[in-house]
């Protein structure tokens, strides 16, 4: 007897057992074969495709028998690719390590996400066990789910193949939580960096670094720079990926570059910071630059805007008019009509 199968009721009340590793084998399916269910029987037989060298015989010989024995046959469908797609976007979700997980997405994101998310496996051995481990689970899960979908009863299920038990290899200091200093501190940094660049440049504006992508974006002027700098880069990333883990921050990837991002909840909590710091760096600017800003301000959805309406008024009086003057030349009209609200009470 197999090392896994089920036993299973018909409706009639008969009785019926099936080789849960040969139903396994089937819906994994190869391109260009099939498998045949023969209800009767629980037995399943192997199709080929295409023989172009002729070296089918015995294979059809099988099919014959499998015919013989019922006359009832199901054709077994090869789990679809969106499927086991959404399996590996399950997986993700389940590995611990953020930079294997980012590793994963990306690889969803290439043309061939089913050869890159292989590919990405072999950087990290741990995962590539889970994985199959993973995989296995849920090719166990289509058996039985193809056997109760005709109807049928599980009465048993009896699984004797040996398995690993493989467990994500987690330093102490991976599971070290971030203060509530130093979570705000991220969150801040995070807001100043999202969509500019991705976990390890948020990791190096918090460490103060001198590297050229946080220059280039001139966020050695952040109030967040070097924050955390009595921590090491890699104590840091641990922080960060605490984060990541909770959902308050995430790893989203345009193209091949990965950059953080807030979640909603964590954005509600940080904006009213956030606003006033581009407040500030809106007042402290020339005219030039005062209407870049401006101008990216009227790009974002206008309940934001209207947010940045009110941190203007945080400013101090001059600071707050020049701004607002400067604001309604550039704005939409429910904006406009706003600033002009305020310019009025203002006086």
């Amino acid at each position: 007897m197999s090392n896994a199968y089920v036993r299973a009721k018909r409706p009639d009340g008969s009785e019926c057992t099936i080789d849960l590793i040969e139903l396994e084998t089937a819906l994994e399916g190869d391109m260009g074969s099939t498998y045949l269910f023969f209800p009767e029987t629980g037995k399943i037989v192997f199709r080929p495709g295409e023989d172009p060298f002729g070296i089918d015989e015995m294979d059809d010989e099988d099919e014959q028998d499998g015919k013989a024995e019922g006359t009832e046959v199901l054709t077994l469908d090869r789990i679809p690719s969106h499927e086991r797609f959404r399996w590996m976007e399950d997986f993700i979700e389940t590995v611990y390590s953020v930079s294997a997980r980012s590793a994963l997405r990306n690889a969803l994101n290439q043309k061939k996400p089913f050869r890159h998310f292989k590919d990405a496996l072999l950087e990290f051995p741990a995962v590539r066990q889970q994985w199959f481990q993973f995989e296995a689970r849920k090719l166990k899960e289509e058996a039985i789910d193809f056997i109760e979908s005709l109807d049928w009863e599980i009465l048993k299920v009896v699984d004797r193949r040996p398995v690993e038990n493989v467990s994500p290899e987690i330093e102490p200091a991976e599971r070290l939580q971030p203060t509530g200093e130093e979570r705000e501190w991220i969150l801040r940094a995070g807001s100043e960096i999202a969509a500019k660049g991705g976990r390890s440049q948020l990791a190096l504006l918090l460490k103060g670094s001198k590297d050229k992508k946080l220059l280039k974006h001139h966020l050695q002027n952040s109030p967040a720079y070097g924050k955390l700098s009595f921590l090491t880069l890699e104590e840091i990333e641990n922080r960060i990926d605490h984060l990541i883990r909770l959902n308050e921050l995430r790893v989203e990837f345009f193209g091949d570059f990965p950059l953080i991002l807030l979640s909603d909840a964590a954005w509600e909590h940080v904006r009213p910071w956030s606003n006033e710091q581009e407040c500030r760096r809106a007042a402290a600017a020339d005219d030039r630059t005062l209407n870049e800003i401006l101008l990216q301000w009227r790009n974002r959805p206008r309940p934001e805007q209207f947010h940045l309406l009110d941190a203007v008024t945080s400013l101090d009086p001059d600071s707050e008019r020049w701004i607002l003057q400067a604001w309604r030349e550039v704005a939409g009209k429910e904006v406009r009509t706003r600033i002009e609200e305020k310019l009025r009470s203002s006086t």
